[in-house]
């Protein structure tokens, strides 16, 4: 994995407000709490392993373009 270290939380803090709802009931709370999981899942098991993929293919490209 990306080495992400402590900025995961920052990356899920700064997309929360584009996905949540701002409704105070218990279901908006629950609604919202279901979307940071899925929020966060998308990251950690979709996203992120991408971005490590492209950024290997990217350092193959560039170490065999050396060598």
């Amino acid at each position: 994995m990306i080495f992400i270290g402590d900025h995961e939380n920052d990356f899920v803090a700064e997309m929360e407000p584009l996905y949540l709802s701002d409704g105070t009931s218990l279901t908006t709370q629950k609604w919202n709490d279901e979307r940071k999981t899925i929020l966060r899942d998308a990251l950690t098991q979709h996203l992120y392993p991408l971005f490590q993929n492209e950024v290997g293919v990217k350092q193959w490209h560039i170490f065999k373009a050396i060598f």
